[in-house]
């Protein structure tokens, strides 16, 4: 029972770390706008502040979930039994021929 919460929580922790991974691009997305704007004086399109809205909220609403789905099955490091344990047969390691 021990390692299933600390899978758990390893999935969660990866869920929160992806949001945050996600808010610091966004977030540095951001400031290069305000740079571009402000202080190059560049004129950006209309269009380019809808695009960036609705990439960052396409971002927060879908990128958890996929994290998740992944944590729950294990393809994420520290949420499932590690795949050389889990599957197939012990594999006895052999030593080279000594040559003489």
């Amino acid at each position: 029972m021990a390692s299933t919460t600390r899978h758990l929580l390893a999935g969660i922790a990866w869920v929160i770390g992806s949001l945050l991974a996600w808010i610091i691009i966004c977030n540095a997305i951001v400031r290069l706008f305000m740079y571009l704007v402000n202080e190059r004086q560049m004129k950006l399109p209309a269009w380019s502040d809808t695009v960036f809205n609705w990439t960052g909220i396409a971002g927060i609403v879908l990128i958890p979930p996929a994290v998740a789905i992944l944590a729950i099955r294990a393809y994420l490091p520290g949420t499932g039994k590690r795949p050389s344990t889990s599957r197939g047969f012990a594999v006895e390691h052999s030593q080279p021929p000594v040559a003489e």
